[in-house]
């Protein structure tokens, strides 16, 4: 089910999570050390009637050592926090972890998985400073994804991390 998820680049709604140099060749993305995909590309009307929610992209990065880091990233323009909707994100990030699981097992046999990242990007207070962002981040909802419990991949725990845009992906 992967092909037709590949992508080359972690991208959606005008939020970008780039890739380091590292994980290059000639500005296109190493294939053997790093693969992006879509996830909600595969979780689609076309295939369910009723599709889960999934986050914006699952990357997976591994290292010369035979080890593995995964992201899921989760991108969002968020312009007034009275739209943002913190349950439906965490609700994403689960039903990703959970089908991703059962969709890597094969992969997550012939490698260390050494860690597991959540992200969830976002423009807002992207003018800001990153001291003065610190501090909004504590005064919004953005906050309760430090409070929450975490979810579970594959014997890791993961927290959701807020994050502001642009940020980079690399070893």
């Amino acid at each position: 089910p992967f092909f037709d998820m590949e992508r080359q680049a972690c991208e959606e709604n005008g939020v970008r999570v780039e890739v380091c140099e590292q994980l290059l060749i000639d500005d296109i993305l190493d294939h053997q050390h790093i693969r992006i995909f879509k996830p909600d590309a595969f979780f689609s009307t076309k295939r369910m009637a009723t599709p889960p929610r999934a986050v914006d992209c699952m990357v997976i990065v591994k290292t010369e050592d035979n080890e593995a880091i995964l992201w899921f990233i989760e991108n969002k323009d968020i312009k007034e926090m009275e739209k943002f909707k913190h349950a439906e994100i965490v609700e994403k990030f689960e039903e990703t972890c959970q089908w991703a699981e059962g969709a890597l097992q094969e992969f997550l046999g012939q490698v260390h998985l050494k860690e597991v990242r959540a992200w969830f990007v976002t423009t807002l207070y992207n003018q800001v400073s990153e001291e003065v962002w610190n501090k909004r981040l504590k005064a919004t909802s953005l906050s309760a994804f430090q409070a929450q419990k975490p979810i579970r991949f594959a014997n890791h725990f993961v927290f959701i991390q807020p994050l502001r845009s642009p940020q980079e992906i690399c070893y």
